[in-house]
C-alpha cells in the first residue's frame, strides 16, 4: 500500500513539474501575438494578449504561466483554463502563504465568500501580469498610488448604492493634510493602507480592526508618537461645504478671498508703482 501511495505521489510531482516547466515562449506564440485573435472572432475573453515586455517588466518573470494557469498543460486549453475570481486567492497562496492567511480574515474575504463577487482580491489591487514591485512608481500599490487603487471600488458610485458604502473617499482624502502632502511626493504622509491596513483589513467595529475606537491611538501613534485620545477624536474623510463641515468650510472660503483679494492689491500696486515709475523716467527726461 505504502509502495502505491509513493508511486501516486511520484506521477503527482512529476504532473505538476511538467506543467510548471513549460516554456513561457510557447504560450507567447499565441497571446504575445496581437494579431492572433483576428482568426478567431468569437472570442471576447479580455486580456487574452499580454505584451511579452509586461511580463518582462513583472516581479514574476522569473516564473512560468502556469505555475498561475494550473488548469492549462497543452492547446486546445481546457474550458476550466480562464481563471475564476474567488480562485485567485488560493492561486496566489500558492507562493504567499503568510499574506493569503491574512487577507482570509479580512472584510473583503468574508464579503467574497458572502457572494460579493465586486469584492477585491490580489489581482484587482496589483495588477495581473504586470505585477511590479512596491518601490516602483508605477505599480498599483506604490505609496502615492494607493488611494486611486482603493478608490476604484469606494468611489465607485454603482457599488457604494449596492453595498451601502460610504462615498467621496478619494476626494476627502486628496483635500485632507495627508492627502496634499502625499499629492506634493511626500511619501511619508498617510494614506489608505496607513490606518487602515493592507491584506487583512477589517470593519472599524471589529475590535481588532486598526481604525476601532480602542485603537485609533496606536495608528495613528505610528506616526504622531504623542497621538493622544483627544487627538484620535478628530474626523477623518471630512466632506468640507456648506452641507458637511461648516467650520472648515467658513475658514476656506475666508482664506481664499483673503489670499486672493491680497494677491490682487499686491499685482495692482507693483502695477501703480512701474506707472509712476515711468511717469517720472518721462519727466525727467523733459526737464532735461
Amino acid at each position: 500500500m505504502k509502495k502505491i501511495i509513493l508511486m501516486v505521489g511520484v506521477v503527482f510531482f512529476c504532473f505538476r513539474q511538467s506543467a510548471y516547466s513549460m516554456d513561457n515562449s510557447k504560450c507567447m506564440q499565441c497571446h504575445g501575438d496581437q494579431g492572433f485573435y483576428q482568426k478567431f472572432p468569437d472570442i471576447k475573453q479580455p486580456g487574452m494578449y499580454i505584451s511579452p515586455a509586461t511580463i518582462a517588466g513583472s516581479v514574476h518573470k522569473g516564473i512560468t504561466c502556469t505555475q498561475c494557469h494550473t488548469a492549462i498543460t497543452g492547446y486546445p486549453h481546457p474550458s476550466t483554463a480562464p481563471l475564476q475570481k474567488t480562485a485567485i486567492p488560493a492561486m496566489c497562496s500558492t507562493c504567499h502563504r503568510d499574506v493569503y492567511e491574512k487577507y482570509t480574515r479580512s472584510i473583503h474575504w468574508t464579503a467574497l465568500e458572502n457572494g460579493v463577487t465586486a469584492a477585491p482580491v490580489c489581482t484587482d489591487c496589483h495588477g495581473t501580469h504586470g505585477i511590479l514591485k512596491i518601490t516602483n512608481p508605477g505599480a498599483k500599490v506604490y505609496p502615492e498610488n494607493i488611494p486611486k487603487t482603493c478608490a476604484s471600488c469606494h468611489d465607485s458610485v454603482k457599488l457604494a448604492e449596492q453595498y451601502n458604502l460610504p462615498l467621496n473617499r478619494l476626494t476627502t482624502f486628496e483635500n485632507s493634510f495627508h492627502g496634499i502632502a502625499l499629492k506634493f511626493g511626500d511619501l511619508r504622509a498617510a494614506n489608505c493602507a496607513s490606518c487602515h491596513g493592507t491584506h487583512e483589513i477589517l470593519p472599524s467595529s471589529d475590535p481588532r480592526s486598526s481604525i476601532n475606537k480602542a485603537n485609533l491611538a496606536k495608528t495613528c501613534g505610528k506616526c504622531h508618537p504623542n497621538a493622544t485620545a483627544n487627538f484620535v477624536k478628530s474626523r477623518v474623510h471630512v466632506v468640507v461645504s456648506k452641507h458637511g463641515e461648516k467650520g472648515p468650510y467658513i475658514v476656506r472660503v475666508f482664506y481664499t478671498w483673503f489670499i486672493s483679494i491680497l494677491i490682487t492689491i499686491f499685482v495692482l500696486y507693483v502695477a501703480f508703482d512701474i506707472i509712476n515709475t515711468r511717469r517720472k523716467k518721462k519727466n525727467r527726461s523733459k526737464h532735461s
